[in-house]
């Protein structure tokens, strides 16, 4: 630091100890000269022509970078892991947040050059930001976080967190194979709330999703339910409240991605035969409920055809009831009208 006195044309070097002293003791680089005098002599029109007694006064401030925390949100479904986070700064002074960079196992996976050029203190969100995790192994995610103050001073800040994929999908085609690999799973919450998750297998890191949710007299009607509908997403997660008895379930991506049933309660029968169904369902072309109808009709002969149709129909019933399956109300007064005329027109040929 110097300090020029014009009244004598000396230079008075404090030296660094002294500059370090002031920047120890101070809280802002910045700094302001200023001088005053005590006595003065002025003409008849009142100019000044001579000061006595002048003073040279500086301020000098030492700035420190403003404090900042930035904070990280790790949330993953099957494979998918979505990065969010805040940055909060601290200090009164101007801040500028320039850059916000997402690393993976020290290797960036997204760099966002921003200005946030604001009067501190103050906080921004960051996110989402998706990423899919192809093996069980531990990650390691790193916010990296730069900021500037008014003086241009700048300084890094990280934050970091380790995860591993929630769960490894298992994929199978979509119902409209266009759509690609899709992966869902669904988990009992309570007596009334089951929570659907999604993934698909996609090249694109963003996709959307439609879904629709039906009760069992909605679906029997073939009107009504509920849309849930999302965009720009790695995976869907979405809590199904209300529940009573079965949920009907249709997920679209333009085209059909998958149906299901979806129970609040569900036994190990009916978690088994539905992961039959979503694998082996295009398979047989048709859902496992009807499967296991054709089984029961197989067995019957000529004389119990009449007992078998009647065990058929309510075999039919009970399956929808438990969901395997949806006929809305032309197909079951369809299947209704072929019942009787199987059941009493039979008869004169046995």
């Amino acid at each position: 630091f110097v300090c020029t006195c014009s009244c004598t044309k000396k230079k008075l070097d404090l030296g660094a100890a002294a500059v370090t002293d002031l920047q120890n003791a101070l809280v802002s680089n910045n700094f302001t000269i200023g001088y005053f005098w005590t006595d003065e002599n002025r003409d008849g029109d009142l100019h000044l022509n001579t000061m006595e007694n002048v003073f040279l006064d500086v301020v000098f401030t030492f700035s420190t970078i403003d404090s900042f925390v930035p904070s990280m949100i790790l949330t993953n479904v099957g494979d998918v892991t979505n990065v969010t986070g805040t940055i909060s700064t601290s200090a009164t002074s101007t801040g500028n947040i320039t850059s916000i960079q997402i690393l993976l196992n020290g290797t960036a996976i997204n760099t966002n050059s921003t200005g946030h050029n604001q009067t501190s203190p103050y906080t921004i969100n960051y996110g989402p930001i998706w990423n899919q995790i192809e093996d069980a192994d531990l990650y390691n995610y790193t916010t990296v976080v730069t900021f500037q103050n008014e003086t241009w001073d700048t300084v890094t800040n990280t934050t970091q967190q380790l995860t591993t994929r929630d769960y490894g999908p298992i994929y199978f085609d979509a119902i409209v194979t266009s759509q690609g690999d899709v992966n869902y799973t669904s988990e009992s919450l309570s007596n009334t709330e089951v929570l659907l998750k999604v993934n698909r297998n996609d090249t694109t890191p963003l996709w959307q999703i439609e879904c629709l949710f039906q009760d069992n007299d909605q679906a029997f009607k073939g009107e009504g339910g509920d849309w849930v509908n999302e965009t720009n997403i790695g995976y869907f997660d979405h809590v199904i409240r209300d529940v009573d008895g079965v949920t009907y379930v249709s997920c679209f991506n333009d085209d059909l991605l998958f149906s299901t049933s979806i129970y609040p309660n569900a036994t190990a029968l009916l978690s088994g035969i539905g992961a039959l169904g979503d694998s082996l369902g295009d398979f047989f072309g048709v859902e496992m409920g009807v499967f296991f109808i054709v089984l029961v009709a197989g067995i019957a002969t000529g004389r119990s055809a009449p007992t078998f149709i009647i065990i058929v129909l309510a075999a039919a019933g009970i399956l929808q009831t438990f969901g395997f399956f949806s006929l809305g109300e032309p197909v079951w007064g369809l299947i209704l009208v072929g019942g009787a005329i199987g059941l009493f027109a039979g008869k004169k040929f046995l």
